[in-house]
C-alpha cells in the first residue's frame, strides 16, 4: 500500500464536481500496487484503493486501475518510485485541462477513454452509428437477435423510432434476417448509468420510466407483424443511451443494452436481466478503417475459379470494400486440398467451391452482394433446351461482358482464352492469377481489354520477351481417387499470388494502376532454395503476327463472340 501525498487542489474536476478528489496539502490518496510475475518485463498495477480519483482519466471506472504508463513506454528498469513521482503529477495535471486545451505533450494517445470497454466481452449487439435526435428522450425499438427461451444472445438492431424519427441499420436485409428472432423493446437516454452497474439494479432504476410498450408498438412499428416478434410478456431488448466519450476528450453518448427473458424452472417463474455488449456497424464505419471501400463500393468483380489462389482473392476483395461479386466454380471442395485452402475443413467437404467461397464473404463482408454459381464457364455457350437454364447462361454470360473486373484463377489456358476474348470485345480488363508447382513463384497479368491479348503473351512467352516463373520439375501429383494431375504448394505460398492480385485489381478499379501489366513472383530459386518473394513487373505489348489484332476479317473467331442458340 502507497500513502501519495496529494497536492493543493489536485484532480478537482474544473467546472464540474470540486469535490471530485480530496484537496490541500497533507491529504493523501491510498494506492495499492501489485507486481506482476512478470516484473520488471510489465510494469506494476497500480489502484485507487478509495474511489479518490473517481471520473479521472487513466483510471478503470470498475477496477480503479490507473493507466500510469503504456506498455510500448515502460522500461525494465523503472521503479514504482519513478512512475509515481513522474507520472501521477502530470496525469494529475491533465485531469483539470480545461475544454480545447491539450494535456501536456506525450501524456495520451489521442483516443476516446470509453467507460464501457468491459461490456466488450459481452454477447454483442450491433447498432448503427447514426445519432439520435437530441429532446427525444425514449421511444421503441425492433431487433433480430439468436434468442431461446433462457437467454437473449447476439443480436442486430434492425430499427430505432421516436416521436418523429426513425433510424434503421443499413445492413442488408439479408444479413439482419441471419437472426431468426424478432424482439420488440424500448430505448431511453439514461444520463444517471454507472459503469458496471448490475444488470438488475439497472433495470430496477429504469423501470418506472418506460412507458408501456403496447403503447408504442402500432404507431412506432407500423411494418413490423405482430406475430413476428417475441412476445413482449415473455422477452425484450432495452436500450439506454447513456453519457461516455466518443471521440478524444469528447463528450457524448453510447448504447448499453439489456436483455430480460422470462425463464421458467422449478423454483417457479422468474425474470433474468442480463447485460449485452455494444457494436457499431456501419458502411461508414468500415470505410473509416478502409478508405479505399468508398471507390469499390459501386464496382462488381466476377471471379473464375476459387482454388488455392481465387477464393483469397474473392474474400479479400469483397473485404475491401467491392459492392457486388459473382462467383462462379464448378468443382466441389477436396479435402486432398486441404493445405492450400482457406476456409477448407472436413464439414466441408464435397461443398460447391463457389458456395463455400460465398459463405465466407457473407460472414466476413456484409455490405457485399454476391452469388454463387457451381457452373463451368466453357459450357455457358452451349445449346440449353431449358429455358431457365438459358436464361441463366444469357445472366452469366451478360456478366462476364459487363463486370468492372474478371479475376481468372482456373490456372486453365482454355478458359483464359475464353475469358480474354469475351472481355477484349467489350474494351473490359480481365486479370489472370496462377501459381507454379511446388509454389517457387507465380504469375499475375492485367489484360486491359484493348491492348495485348492473352494470345500475344504465349507468343512473347515462345519468343523469350517475357519472364517465365519458377517451377518444381517435381511439383505434381496425382491425389489418391482423383484422376487429374495437380501441382504442390502450400496455401502461405499460393497467397502471395492471390493478395498480389487482389492489389493490381483493386489499384485498377480505383484508377492507380501499377507500373506493368505482367507480375511474375519468385519464392524458390532453381535449386529449390527458398528466397524472400520478389516482384518483377513487364509492360505488355501487342505481338506482331498475334491473329487477334489487325483487321476484323483477319481476326480468328472465339466461341465468345457469339450467343448460343436459344
Amino acid at each position: 500500500m502507497v500513502h501519495y501525498p496529494l497536492p493543493a487542489g489536485a484532480g478537482a474536476r474544473r467546472g464540474v464536481d470540486e469535490e471530485a478528489l480530496p484537496c490541500g496539502e497533507g491529504r493523501a490518496l491510498r494506492l495499492r500496487v501489485r507486481f506482476p510475475q512478470t516484473f520488471p518485463g510489465f510494469p506494476p498495477e497500480v489502484h485507487d484503493v478509495d474511489g479518490g480519483l473517481a471520473g479521472l482519466r487513466h483510471r478503470s471506472p470498475l477496477t480503479g486501475e490507473l493507466c500510469l504508463v503504456h506498455a510500448e513506454d515502460w522500461h525494465a528498469d523503472t521503479t514504482l518510485a519513478d512512475l509515481l513521482t513522474s507520472q501521477m503529477p502530470r496525469i494529475l495535471a491533465s485531469h483539470a485541462v480545461g475544454e480545447g486545451v491539450l494535456p501536456p505533450e506525450g501524456l495520451e494517445v489521442p483516443v476516446p477513454e470509453s467507460a464501457l470497454d468491459f461490456l466488450r466481452r459481452r454477447p454483442p449487439v450491433i447498432v448503427t452509428d447514426a445519432p439520435i435526435p437530441a429532446g427525444v428522450d425514449d421511444g421503441v425499438l425492433l431487433g433480430r437477435f439468436i434468442a431461446t427461451e433462457r437467454r437473449i444472445g447476439a443480436g442486430v438492431i434492425e430499427a430505432i423510432y421516436g416521436p418523429g424519427f426513425e433510424v434503421r441499420t443499413d445492413l442488408p436485409a439479408a444479413q439482419v434476417e441471419r437472426f431468426k428472432v424478432s424482439v420488440l423493446g424500448r430505448w431511453l437516454r439514461d444520463p444517471d448509468y454507472t459503469p458496471g452497474e448490475r444488470p438488475s439494479v439497472t433495470w430496477r432504476r429504469i423501470a418506472g420510466r418506460l412507458r408501456p410498450l403496447e403503447t408504442d408498438i402500432d404507431a412506432a412499428t407500423p411494418d413490423v407483424a405482430p406475430d413476428a416478434v417475441i412476445d413482449p410478456a415473455e422477452g425484450e431488448v432495452i436500450g439506454l443511451l447513456v453519457p461516455d466519450e466518443v471521440a478524444y476528450r469528447r463528450a457524448g453518448e453510447s448504447w448499453v443494452f439489456l436483455g430480460r427473458v422470462k425463464v421458467n424452472s422449478s423454483w417457479g417463474t422468474r425474470w433474468r436481466v442480463i447485460a449485452l455488449g455494444t457494436q457499431y456497424l456501419s458502411r461508414t464505419l468500415l470505410a473509416e478503417r478502409t478508405p479505399v471501400a468508398r471507390q469499390l463500393a459501386e464496382r462488381s468483380v466476377v471471379v473464375v475459379g476459387l482454388g488455392s489462389v481465387g477464393l483469397p482473392i474473392a474474400v479479400d476483395l469483397a473485404q475491401s470494400g467491392v459492392g457486388r461479386m459473382m462467383l462462379i466454380d464448378r468443382d466441389i471442395v477436396d479435402l486432398a486440398t486441404m493445405t492450400r485452402q482457406s476456409g477448407g475443413s472436413l464439414t466441408a467437404a464435397g461443398v460447391s467451391k463457389a458456395g463455400l467461397a460465398q459463405v465466407l464473404i457473407e460472414d466476413s463482408a456484409p455490405y457485399c452482394e454476391v452469388r454463387a454459381v457451381n457452373v463451368s464457364v466453357e459450357h455457358l455457350w452451349e445449346r440449353f433446351d431449358d429455358p431457365v437454364a438459358a436464361g441463366v447462361a444469357r445472366q452469366l454470360r451478360r456478366a462476364l461482358r459487363e463486370a468492372d473486373m474478371v479475376i481468372d484463377a482456373t490456372a486453365n489456358p482454355c478458359v483464359t482464352r475464353l475469358l480474354d476474348r469475351v472481355r477484349s470485345q467489350a474494351g473490359k480488363p480481365l486479370v489472370v492469377a496462377s501459381g507454379t508447382a511446388g509454389g517457387w513463384g507465380g504469375v499475375v497479368t492485367l489484360l486491359d481489354g484493348t491492348g495485348a491479348c492473352w494470345a500475344c503473351i504465349e507468343l512473347h512467352r515462345t519468343d523469350g520477351a517475357l519472364p517465365v516463373p519458377p517451377a518444381s520439375p517435381d511439383g505434381w501429383v496425382t491425389p489418391r481417387g482423383c484422376g487429374a494431375l495437380t501441382f504442390t504448394g502450400a496455401r502461405h505460398q499460393m497467397q502471395q499470388i492471390s493478395l498480389h492480385a487482389s492489389a493490381v485489381t483493386i489499384a485498377h478499379l480505383t484508377r492507380q494502376p501499377m507500373a506493368g501489366d505482367y507480375f511474375v513472383a519468385t519464392m524458390r530459386t532453381p535449386d529449390d532454395e527458398p528466397t524472400p518473394i520478389a516482384w518483377g513487373s513487364t509492360p505488355l505489348t501487342v505481338h506482331p503476327v498475334c491473329l487477334h489484332h489487325g483487321t476484323r476479317d483477319q481476326q480468328v473467331p472465339c466461341a465468345g463472340e457469339r450467343e448460343a442458340p436459344r
